[in-house]
């Protein structure tokens, strides 16, 4: 692709049509994954709609324009991400530009021949961070776990959730946090601090204005999500 016409297409896509595809991106039964990262330089949270063809243990992701696109580089800078597909959310690390050539047998071979046909030559390759396989090949090919098969796993990650209330109050601000099965967490801080709105996050109970978490595999309020965890919050003990 002639340099002009990749900057020409690469602004197009960011302004014009990715506000419109991320109205459906990841959502059942639509083909676009939405993949949620962080600004390297900003921290602030970002949504970027894209391909993503499952493999073995994780994902590929088509460089349609290059691997120095800003969420390609965003994802490259903090080692992880979430990417959402076909209703489900996905947690996923370790990055790594390969060459398509090294995986074009794991990928269905009509998408293998429609991304030769745009000239893409090189993917990035990601791990989901609960090492399944979202292989097409399964029944239950985007299934996620439950509890009982999340041993030695991260339940509940967030991304830099943050809460303004329609009033102006700034509730929470830029949670992360990493919570493995087993452990126990606590919050500790004076009223006021965000503490409760962070839990109401988690369990689905408000939404946040920007970031994401994650609770055993799932976006707080799927109801897989809800089948999976118990909360009592702002009760007296």
């Amino acid at each position: 692709m002639p340099i002009w016409l990749n900057w020409f297409m690469r602004r197009f896509t960011k302004h014009v049509t990715n506000p419109m595809t991320l109205r459906r991106a990841g959502r059942a039964n639509y083909r676009t994954a939405a993949l949620h990262h962080v600004g390297r330089k900003s921290g602030r949270p970002y949504v970027t709609p894209l391909a993503a063809e499952p493999v073995g243990g994780g994902f590929v992701i088509p460089l349609v324009y290059g691997d120095d696109t800003d969420w390609c580089l965003n994802l490259l800078a903090a080692g992880k991400a979430t990417l959402d597909l076909n209703g489900e959310a996905f947690p996923i690390l370790n990055p790594t530009v390969i060459e398509l050539a090294t995986v074009q047998d794991q990928v269905r071979a009509a998408q293998v021949r429609d991304w030769n046909r745009l000239g893409i030559r090189r993917c990035l390759r990601v791990d989901r961070a609960d090492s399944g396989d979202p292989s097409p090949k399964s029944t239950r090919a985007h299934a996620r776990p439950g509890l009982n098969g999340m041993k030695n796993t991260t339940i509940v990650e967030t991304h830099s959730p943050s809460k303004r209330y329609a009033s102006g109050v700034l509730a929470v601000e830029s949670v992360d946090m990493s919570v493995r099965r087993g452990e126990v967490y606590g919050f500790l801080g004076p009223n006021g601090a965000g503490k409760t709105t962070t839990l109401r996050m988690l369990v689905g109970l408000i939404r946040p204005t920007s970031g994401t978490p994650i609770v055993a595999g799932h976006r707080p309020g799927e109801p897989a999500d809800l089948a999976s965890i118990g909360s009592l919050i702002e009760i007296a003990a």
